[in-house]
């Protein structure tokens, strides 16, 4: 399997940031982790630069990307430096989610 360089760090936000509905911006870094669940409404919420932000597909999957989208399941099918799925036919990142689980 033959991946793309991930860019650490800062990255823009793909897609609309639902966040923004709530006046709070879509997590940026690639590195912010889940601080907090509101488990009623299912939205995770980050902490960037002093202030909560929504937290995207880009935090929840190591190698998210156009080209690799984060899985929905927790399949494991291919482990390199990272864990790789396969839904619908396509190579998928396996989400941060799924080793909190274990």
């Amino acid at each position: 399997m033959k991946k793309e360089e991930k860019k650490e760090e800062e990255n823009p936000v793909e897609g609309e940031c639902w966040s923004k509905a709530q006046g709070y911006d879509c997590c940026e870094k690639r590195s912010t982790r889940v601080s907090y669940v509101d488990k009623k409404k299912g939205e995770e919420w980050g902490y960037e630069h002093g202030k909560w932000c929504g937290i995207t597909d880009l935090q929840r999957c190591p190698s998210y990307s156009d080209a690799y989208p984060c899985c929905k399941g927790c399949t494991v099918k291919y482990t390199d430096s990272e864990k790789w799925g396969i839904e619908n036919q396509k190579w998928c990142s396996i989400p941060y989610s799924c080793d909190e689980k274990k």
